[in-house]
């Protein structure tokens, strides 16, 4: 077997998964503006938490809100292998993982080998010496080749020089107590430990001694315990089941989420485009697009506002409204919209239907300082008649919710989830109200746009759709299943979706066959041109035979 040299590279990116990376701690200690390091190892003095401890209220404030959000540093005063690298160290190299610990002494020969010696050097800054000139074996396998390319990055990628502290709010201690009913959290005690042994190793005048080298070994390993106790027990959970990633994360109900009765798409139109719901598509009611996508939302919402009263110049106003004209004026504005005013107009959407036919108000006008009802101006494609009537809470919400998810994508989950197909990624198409019709809005046309009319408590879709043929694999049907909803964030999740959805895979099972089945939808669509679908069925008379039958 040949010998690697660990590479000095950058890491490569990855492109799919949920994955951990190492964290850079001096940008972390930058872009958070961390100043002051943690620096004395006693926490309390006369019961009060020291100004430069791990509880001090000079480092972390005195309010909940700073003491929820603040953090702070250790310096160690020498190189130590970030945690996360060194708890996985053994799984790479054995000897690289001993000498780390001090679990030994070793001594780095000519060709690159590391050898056990009584007269050599261990520890956390020995081993930071010579990582780019010490040689492992090469890897073989698909595992082993993943662990090698994790350590085949830069030493200083590996090796830390500053320790992250946690805000002490879920580490804080009542100092209002006698002293004998006062706690503290485990990972206090860890810290202290760290800050005591680096404060002491900075002290001695020889960096390779057996002190120093078992006093480095002990940092180390406390850094590690601290990971352990945050990452491993608290966030994967020991068992997993109780850890916060399993009790936050992957349950059925988690934050931007939604769970959603299924029905069946409506397929009594007279041609295919004016079916909505369509095949790689979820048909989304507008409501929970608003409610899953609520950040992307506050977001287009703004940028929409500003455009038109900050950016547009003079905006058309309803300056007086009867039941069938309008009178539309041209007023400048000065302001728009802030996110608590649109986080409060997207709140009354969801939760009083009622009131999603009500008019949209403009801000206060340079002109009078009134405020007017905002005029939507379009064409309804049909049969070309304009459009010009006061906006509503649902034309906005339409109009932004369209423009926040055109490039996202949801995935609806049947449970329970006892195989691969119950979890589909989906493109997103928003149904509004039960009537729509084709309008264009400026340069961009809107197949299905709602139509605002009637009682608003009863004109929308509430309900799930997508095509018939993902129901099969799912194991459900439309007799009142539900179904979890979870929106797609990141750009490059919402790729991954998206190469899934234009694979074989979205289509063809393990075996190579397809498991969209069309057959019941050929049948269905064969039943309802039947004369059996409708009694009533128009009859019509054969000229050349002069016989009947029926459409």
């Amino acid at each position: 077997m040949t010998n690697n040299t660990i590479a000095t590279k950058t890491p490569k990116v990855k492109e799919r998964g949920l994955w951990l990376n190492l964290m850079d701690v001096d940008n972390f200690i930058k872009v958070y503006n961390i100043t002051t390091p943690v620096t004395n190892p006693i926490m309390l003095s006369n019961g009060v938490p020291t100004s430069n401890g791990i509880l001090s209220y000079e480092i972390f404030g005195t309010s909940q809100e700073d003491r929820k959000n603040r953090f702070s540093y250790i310096d160690l005063h020498g190189h130590y292998m970030n945690p996360m690298a060194a708890l996985k160290l053994g799984s790479y190299d054995r000897k690289l993982y001993d000498c780390l610990f001090s679990n030994g002494k070793y001594r780095l020969e000519k060709d690159g080998t590391l050898v056990k010696d009584d007269e050599g050097q261990s520890g956390p800054e020995f081993l930071y010496s010579i990582w780019n000139k010490v040689k492992v074996k090469e890897k073989s396998t698909v595992i082993t080749k993943e662990v090698e390319e994790f350590y085949s990055v830069d030493r200083d990628a590996l090796f830390i020089t500053k320790f992250p502290v946690i805000p002490p709010f879920t580490r804080d201690i009542n100092t209002h107590t006698n002293s004998s009913s006062k706690s503290t959290a485990l990972i206090n005690s860890m810290y202290n430990s760290i800050i005591s042994y680096t404060i002491s190793i900075n002290q001695y005048t020889d960096t390779f001694t057996n002190m120093t080298y078992v006093t480095q070994s002990r940092v180390q390993q406390l850094l590690v315990d601290v990971y352990r106790h945050l990452m491993v027990e608290k966030l994967k959970g020991q068992p997993a089941k109780f850890g916060m990633i399993s009790r936050y994360m992957m349950g059925k109900d988690v934050r931007f989420a939604a769970r959603l009765v299924i029905s069946a798409p409506i397929l009594h139109k007279n041609s295919l485009e004016e079916v909505q719901v369509k095949f790689g598509y979820a048909t989304v009611p507008l409501t929970y697009v608003l409610s899953c996508f609520y950040p992307f939302i506050v977001y287009e919402m703004k940028r929409f506002f500003d455009a038109n009263f900050i950016e547009g110049g003079k905006v058309p106003v309803a300056t007086s409204v009867d039941k069938k004209d309008i009178v539309v004026q041209q007023f400048e504005f000065a302001e728009s919209f802030d996110e608590v005013y649109i986080t409060k107009l997207i709140n009354r959407f969801v939760n009083s239907p009622s009131s999603r036919f009500d008019k949209v108000m403009s801000p206060p006008t340079v002109n009078d300082g009134k405020s007017y009802p905002m005029v939507l101006v379009g064409k309804y494609l049909k049969d070309n008649t304009t459009i010009q009537r006061t906006m509503t809470l649902t034309d906005l919400m339409y109009i932004v919710a369209t423009e926040a998810v055109k490039d996202k994508h949801v995935y609806v989950t049947r449970y329970p989830l006892d195989n691969s197909n119950g979890q589909w990624p989906g493109r997103i198409l928003i149904s509004s109200t039960i009537k729509t019709a084709p309008v264009a809005i400026g340069n961009k046309v809107y197949d299905f746009y709602p139509v605002i009319e009637g009682d608003p408590s009863n004109s929308f879709v509430d309900t799930l759709q997508f095509s018939n043929v993902m129901i099969g694999p799912m194991g459900a049907d439309f007799d009142g299943d539900t179904v979890t909803l979870r929106p797609v964030f990141t750009k490059e999740a919402n790729e991954d979706c998206e190469r899934f959805i234009n694979s074989n895979a979205y289509i063809l099972n393990i075996s190579g066959k397809s498991m969209r089945n069309i057959s019941k939808d050929f049948v269905m669509t064969a039943y309802m041109m039947s004369a059996s679908y409708d009694p009533s069925a128009i009859e019509l008379k054969d000229p050349n035979k002069g016989l009947k039958y029926a459409v």
